[in-house]
């Protein structure tokens, strides 16, 4: 059995931000560490990434409920500690005050949970060529179905798909695989089931840039050490679309 390790994840984050000048802008410091820009259009987003950062504790919690149900395992300070932090954060305080916000305790708790976590496997990581190339597809794709002359909601619901994969791979880091994995999945399931979208994805230029992504994505998840294969139907269901 492998596990995504989210108490890792947020654990990461934390120390990675103490690494930061003290008198640092806390904005500045996580467009930094989320690799965005420093420009007006990135203050939405980078609040999406705070948001799936929020959700972390109830993926741990999730983790410890289903994979360690009768395990005695003392962690009483991190999950309330996080969760007022991240509430209540402020964007122009200092990253002094926020590393004063995280206790130590918090800290070694989610060192320990995450040691736990990784004695069920820890899972591997989607290697950064793939992830980029898989991106570039994607938005390649994305721009040729705006500009295309399909019907406009058979565009929108083509973007819905391919949204979803850029967005659980822009936000891999934080939340992991299986994002990644369902929103592949649910393109695939989309075309086994809407009988417009099977039929651009089988006989359209791109249906065939469709098939080009989710290929690659397969391919590159399936490299992941720990993530049980999505096997040999889904590549059949694409050859399926290729006849």
């Amino acid at each position: 059995m492998y596990l995504d390790n989210p108490a890792l994840t947020l654990r990461k984050l934390i120390i990675s931000i103490e690494s930061y000048s003290p008198n640092q802008p806390l904005r500045s410091a996580l467009l930094h560490f989320f690799e965005l820009e420093s420009t007006p259009s990135s203050e939405p987003i980078l609040w999406e990434k705070i948001a799936k950062v929020i959700s972390l504790p109830n993926k741990i919690s999730e983790t410890l409920e289903d994979y360690f149900p009768d395990e005695e395992i003392t962690a009483p300070n991190w999950k309330n500690n996080i969760i007022s932090t991240f509430s209540n954060i402020n964007l122009n305080a200092r990253v002094l005050d926020f590393n004063n916000s995280i206790s130590n305790e918090t800290k070694n708790e989610l060192g320990l949970l995450s040691l736990i976590f990784k004695t069920k496997g820890e899972m591997g990581k989607l290697e950064s060529d793939d992830i980029n190339e898989i991106q570039d597809l994607l938005y390649n794709l994305k721009q040729t179905v705006i500009d295309s002359d399909l019907d406009i909601e058979l565009r929108k619901d083509i973007l819905h798909y391919l949204n979803n994969i850029i967005r659980a791979l822009d936000d891999y880091s934080i939340t992991g695989i299986g994002p990644v994995i369902s929103s592949v999945e649910a393109t695939l399931g989309h075309a086994c089931v809407s009988p417009p979208f099977q039929d651009i994805v089988k006989n359209t230029e791109i249906g065939d840039k469709i098939k080009t992504v989710l290929k690659k994505s397969l391919s590159a998840i399936s490299t992941v050490e720990g993530v049980a294969s999505l096997g040999a139907n889904c590549v059949t269901l694409i050859e399926h679309f290729s006849k």
